[in-house]
């Protein structure tokens, strides 16, 4: 296998190998024009859950980013323990989002670096750039990945899943082994900058195959990295603030979903964006999306008018 672990620029000498390694019969991808392309509705998906009403990435947060009607996907980041336990975290320490104090050891600690069983004990505090930052809430603890499933299945969301700090194979298989028992495997879509581990879950784990994927991105794009994306059959989840026309229409070219992150206020230039082929946006608010569709409808009206 190619493990395209970092962000670098594929080059063309590179095309022919992958293909062959991701067992496709033929090299060349056909592209297609843009022009006749239908635009889909885009899908609005809430970051780190409603995460500016209430402490992100907990089981409070994902329940109301669920009873969002606009809501289609519930965004999050995963990590393993040091006994691969597969809980949900932003940071790769406690330090932010717990109650954990200075001088307890596992303060300057990876979450990779400390068992489950003593992860759990902490309490959530704060809510994310909240006026109750520091407030601890003392019946949430930080999430198992199945309790997050759970929620997503429960209330008919896409689990929009972050490949974020898990650091070994055997955990990797165990985040495909949840979604899949979960019955989750059409209703999750991993990202990860680290594209390699998105090509272990498609081609060489079991029950990686029906699983969705986006690889993360803050560069530009070439023709090549979305021949081998399409290859893939993954998606570009891009920053929205180095995404250009050019971006969205090349991702168009060649059949590749293309995502922007993070909205976090009503923006003109993000709406531009989807009315142009931008297909999943993730937005910091969940209440903005009735804003932005708003926005969204009245720019495609007058373009239809």
């Amino acid at each position: 296998m190619v493990r395209k672990s970092n962000q670098t620029a594929i080059e063309e000498s590179e095309i022919a190998d992958i293909a062959k390694l991701i067992r496709m019969e033929n090299v060349d991808v056909k592209t297609q024009s843009t022009s006749g392309l239908v635009k889909t509705a885009v899908k609005f998906i809430a970051h780190r859950g409603f995460s500016t009403k209430y402490p992100e990435n907990t089981t409070l947060a994902f329940e109301k980013a669920g009873e969002e009607a606009g809501v289609w996907g519930i965004e999050t980041d995963v990590d393993n323990t040091s006994d691969n336990k597969l809980v949900i975290m932003h940071d790769n320490t406690l330090a932010r989002t717990t109650n954990i104090s200075a001088d307890d050891p596992n303060y300057r600690k990876n979450i990779n670096d400390i068992p489950f069983d003593q992860v759990e004990n902490y309490k959530i505090k704060g809510v994310l750039d909240g006026v109750d930052k520091d407030k601890v809430y003392e019946d949430l603890r930080v999430p198992t990945l199945r309790q997050y499933l759970e929620i997503c299945k429960k209330y008919g969301k896409e689990a929009f899943l972050e490949l974020k700090y898990i650091k070994n194979m055997e955990a990797l298989k165990e985040v495909v082994k949840e979604i899949n028992e979960a019955g989750m495997q059409k209703k999750t879509t991993l990202i990860s900058f680290n594209i390699g581990e998105l090509e272990e879950v498609r081609n060489v784990i079991p029950g990686g195959k029906e699983i969705a994927m986006m690889g993360i991105y803050n560069r530009h794009l070439t023709d090549n990295d979305y021949i081998f994306l399409s290859h893939l059959k993954a998606g570009a989840d891009r920053n929205k603030d180095t995404t250009t026309l050019d971006d969205i229409l090349a991702a168009r070219k060649y059949g590749v979903d293309y995502g922007i992150w993070t909205v976090y206020q009503n923006d003109d230039a993000v709406a531009d964006m989807i009315k142009n082929g931008v297909d999943k946006v993730t937005l910091n608010d969940a209440g903005l999306i009735e804003s932005m569709s708003a926005i969204v409808n009245k720019m495609s009206a007058i373009v239809n008018n």
